[in-house]
């Protein structure tokens, strides 16, 4: 028989073999007979959580910490456990005591960061993250970890470096690549993030998830590259639709389904979203929600917001039945779906953040569309129709057809494929600042990724021209100082003074937000990636906003997200601010910034100009919308038995 001493050692040699089930198995044999002893339960949790099994290893790490408080293993283990148990206060302070114990390991500080973390205490975080890279510089996952919580504080510069040098020390790491990658893009530094992204979807040894996640964020990013062609922003999603992998038995075709097949029945619709909540997509179908004919349709909606706010109750008022999927895995919710007899079901994610693409590759209703949320092809052959505009995808004989793998309907003649709901917020608009100071104020409220090197040419350029001039800049990025002065500094390499651009403070509610065009006299369009969003709320605070449409031999030539700002504008009825040349827009924004007097009745007429038009006629765009979901709902018909 062996002593407990020999028992230990060959559970200590059976556990650093990566044998946990042994070294649990001789661990449980001790403490039969010696329920307390230290060591034996010590090694019997660092076992169980070799194994995962969190839950199991809390009692016997607890006992080893009665008779050993002072031990800094048993201090850090428990802490892990009790941190992955969701016991964040506990395992916060057991892994500071862990660190007393051990200021010289590196590990306990990183474990300490996770705690924190999982806290919600970035700032502390990241000092405990810094702790243990200064104790082992070459430590890829604790400057993984830092670069995140960086990110969480709005250091994104200081997050950058650190998913950098993760990056160069542990270069095939998926989580590292992709995550390096989406900091790039988010930064700004596109061109390279696309990179980043590419060699992440080509490391050997992806689960099939790891494929089809780097793959959408690849054919998301694409869309803010100036430099690809649209055929590449095409073939990218129609390869992410492809990776989107569903079970044999759940895909169903669409002829397969029993609904009944009468043309002129009431439809049910079911909107599936992640962003039931404050959120822009919320903005746009609101109005459409509302204004619904309910004769026509019954509208179901499937919510997978991260978080409910005011927006999601007015949105669950307006549904005729609404189901929380945030709990469904992708195969409930097509159950659900199917069960719930859907006619035509309508994605309003794309390859946005949270989507349930998966429902809809397996087919989860007849008909099928894509709509309102994002600004490419799903690339999913099950997706039936993409709803746009004669604006926004003109008809071109189908030249561009190729680059879409839905059928896009058209929404009528003359109407924009979006109904824009305006703040609900009391937010004055107050006189145009130019009228006050004589200095006209440009702005961009679009995302970082967005101002690529053509808009900032563009946008230097007007403030040579337009003298006295500046720019106000603000989005989430900008929240880092850093990432400010870096801004300034491409607007110096381009010769215009720093002083000029000033950056705006990131709001913390709608309220500042839609206040802060206040501060604007004319608002500058982003392109090749228009502005949806903030277009139209700069056009309810009164302020006038310069587009480039894209057109032929122009960065992003003939795509939807190139020609949103100028379908907003001329429902809007404001064609007049969109230009279809670099010049012709460097050239209206001059030309209304010499202009007060235009600028003050802009500001003066704007928000009933567009109270009264048709980008808030909720009824008129609601009518259009239905008849072309009624038009692909009677193609199925025609079908047949498919």
């Amino acid at each position: 028989m062996p002593s407990i001493a020999e028992m230990i050692n060959a559970a200590r040699m059976s556990l650093r073999a990566g044998q946990p089930g042994v070294a649990a198995a001789i661990c449980r044999e001790i403490v039969k007979s010696q329920p307390r002893q230290a060591e034996a339960n010590g090694l019997l949790g660092a076992a169980l959580m070799s194994t995962g099994d969190w839950a199991g290893a809390e009692a016997p790490l607890r006992i080893a910490l009665g008779a050993r408080p002072r031990d800094g293993a048993v201090l850090s283990n428990l802490g892990v456990v009790l941190e992955k148990l969701g016991k964040h206060d506990e395992a916060v302070a057991l892994l500071k005591r862990a660190v007393e114990a051990n200021p010289g390991d590196a590990r306990t500080a990183f474990n300490l960061g996770n705690a924190l973390v999982a806290a919600r205490r970035l700032e502390e975080a990241a000092v405990a993250f810094e702790r243990a890279i200064a104790l082992q510089p070459v430590f890829p996952e604790a400057h993984f970890n830092l670069s995140s919580a960086l990110a969480g504080q709005f250091r994104h510069e200081e997050a950058l470096e650190h998913a950098r040098a993760a990056g160069e020390q542990a270069g095939r790491s998926y989580d590292v690549r992709k995550s390096l990658g989406e900091m790039l893009v988010f930064t700004g530094r596109v061109r390279e993030g696309v990179g980043v992204l590419k060699e992440c979807a080509a490391l050997p040894g992806l689960t099939s998830e790891q494929k089809r996640e780097v793959l959408w964020k690849l054919a998301s990013s694409l869309l803010y590259d100036e430099s690809a062609s649209e055929a590449e922003v095409a073939a990218a999603h129609v390869a992410a639709g492809r990776g989107i992998r569903v079970p044999a038995e759940s895909a169903r075709a669409r002829g397969e389904f029993t609904n009944p097949r009468d043309p002129d029945r009431r439809l049910r619709i079911g909107y599936v979203s992640p962003d039931f909540r404050e959120h822009s997509v919320a903005y746009f179908i609101e109005p459409v929600l509302a204004a619904h004919d309910r004769g026509a349709v019954e509208c179901h909606c499937y919510h997978l917001a991260p978080r409910d706010d005011a927006m999601t109750e007015r949105l669950r008022g307006l549904a005729d039945r609404w189901t929380d999927a945030r709990s469904l895995s992708g195969g409930q919710l097509l159950e659900r779906i199917r069960a719930d007899g859907i006619d035509v079901l309508v994605d309003l994610a794309g390859h946005s953040l949270g989507n349930r693409l998966e429902v809809f590759a397996a087919r989860g209703a007849p008909v099928q569309c894509a709509w309102i949320g994002y600004p490419a092809t799903t690339g999913i052959a099950a997706m039936d129709v993409r709803l746009v505009d004669d604006v926004t995808d003109p008809e071109d004989g189908g030249a561009s057809d190729a680059l879409y793998s839905e059928r896009r309907m058209r929404v009528g003649r003359g109407n924009c494929f979006l109904c824009y709901s305006p703040a609900r917020e009391d937010v004055e608009i107050g006189d145009a600042p130019c009228t006050r100071d004589g200095a006209v104020t440009f702005a961009s409220f679009n995302l970082q990724c967005k101002i690529n090197d053509a808009v900032l040419d563009a946008w230097a350029e007007i403030l040579r021209r337009a003298q006295g001039s500046r720019l106000l800049v603000k989005n989430m990025l900008l929240a880092d100082a850093r990432a400010g002065e870096r801004l300034r500094g491409r607007f110096a390499e381009r010769g215009i003074d720093p002083g000029r651009i000033e950056i705006a403070p990131w709001a913390r509610t709608r309220e500042e937000h839609l206040a802060m065009y206040r501060r604007v006299d004319i608002a500058l369009d982003t392109f090749a990636y228009n502005g949806t969003t903030t277009t139209c709320e700069a056009l309810w605070m009164g302020v006038p906003v310069i587009v480039l449409a894209g057109g032929k031999g122009l960065p992003g030539e003939g795509a939807h997200r190139s020609r949103v700002g100028l379908s907003l504008l001329r429902a809007a009825g404001v064609e007049e601010l969109a230009s279809a040349s670099v010049e012709g827009y460097v050239a209206a924004a001059c030309e209304l910034a010499a202009d007060a007097g235009r600028i003050a009745r802009y500001r003066k007429e704007l928000r009933g100009r567009l109270l009264e038009s048709r980008l808030c006629d909720a009824p008129r765009a609601t009518r259009a919308y239905e008849a072309a979901i009624r038009e692909a709902w009677r193609s199925w018909c025609a079908e047949g038995g498919g």
